[in-house]
């Protein structure tokens, strides 16, 4: 992991910040349904 970050830390930023997107959409998707049961 550290040999690959080293060599693109550009893909080890992009990785992070797309693992981040797709949690804060789980998170507002999970609300909206916990929304729509209430």
């Amino acid at each position: 992991m550290t040999n690959w970050d080293l060599l693109m830390p550009g893909m080890g930023l992009t990785g992070v910040g797309l693992a981040g997107l797709i949690l804060s959409y789980a998170g507002i998707a999970h609300t909206f349904i916990d929304g729509m049961h209430a």
